[in-house]
């Protein structure tokens, strides 16, 4: 299913590249409409947990707004107290949306018209905070975080294929996983042993497609000052 999404992104994203150039506030268009589009199903059906969670209906979202913060992500730079607060406002949002029932709990709930958008806006500000306001080094811990995101769309995508059985296999055969914390600790180690598993795939199957990439971003180099006063190169 997030294939299928991600194709019917790929499928409208040279409009959106056209519409984005032409006016960088275009992609909020298309949030708003598919909000509009969202509160019209849940109108007639009386849910949209489904469109919201499964389909490019919700996930447009993530897409478009990542595409706005990164053409405004100077604003982002050296903002922590702004970042702060928006991660706190999101981690008590969906702390909220959990204690309701979660997505197994919530089907008819109205929350799945913004719930893509507060995701959206969230994510897209870290990110955006976190590429403008830090520039990490090549070596040690940030080579090792830059090394697993190099890999997470193997994990991403070969993760379904363990993730339930794994989850069962510890429940029935090692320890009760139903605590938060004890299934937090074991997602650790799980997610470790998936990292051989997706440098594997990366290397031989990703790799070679990724050489054939072309950039689509103006190659504009800029340089301004970071929060330490320190230069930061700036590229689009």
């Amino acid at each position: 299913m997030s294939i299928t999404v991600e194709m019917h992104f790929y499928i409208a994203l040279p409009l959106l590249i056209y519409l984005s150039r032409r006016q960088k506030w275009a992609p909020v268009v298309f949030v708003a409409a598919a909000i509009a589009l969202r509160s019209i199903i849940f109108l007639m059906t009386g849910e949209v947990e489904y469109f919201a969670y499964y389909t490019i209906i919700g996930r447009i979202d993530q897409f478009a707004l990542g595409i706005t913060a990164f053409s405004y992500r100077r604003i982002f730079a050296g903002r922590h107290l702004f970042i702060v607060g928006i991660l706190a406002a999101f981690t008590v949002g969906f702390w909220t949306f959990d204690f309701a029932g979660g997505y197994y709990g919530t089907e008819r709930n109205p929350l799945w018209i913004i719930l893509p958008t507060a995701e959206a806006v969230a994510y897209s500000s870290l990110i955006a905070y976190y590429d403008t306001s830090f520039r990490m080094g090549g070596a040690g811990i940030s080579w090792a975080f830059s090394k697993i995101g190099e890999y997470s769309y193997s994990i991403y995508l070969l993760h379904t294929f363990f993730v339930f059985q794994i989850a069962e296999f510890i429940q029935r055969n090692v320890m009760d996983i139903s605590n938060f914390y004890v299934a937090l600790a074991w997602s650790f180690a799980c997610f470790t042993l998936m990292i051989p598993v997706a440098v594997i795939s990366f290397t031989y199957v990703e790799a070679p497609f990724l050489r054939l990439r072309r950039v689509y971003t103006k190659p504009n180099t800029e340089v301004s000052l970071s929060t330490a006063g320190e230069p930061m190169i700036q590229c689009e």
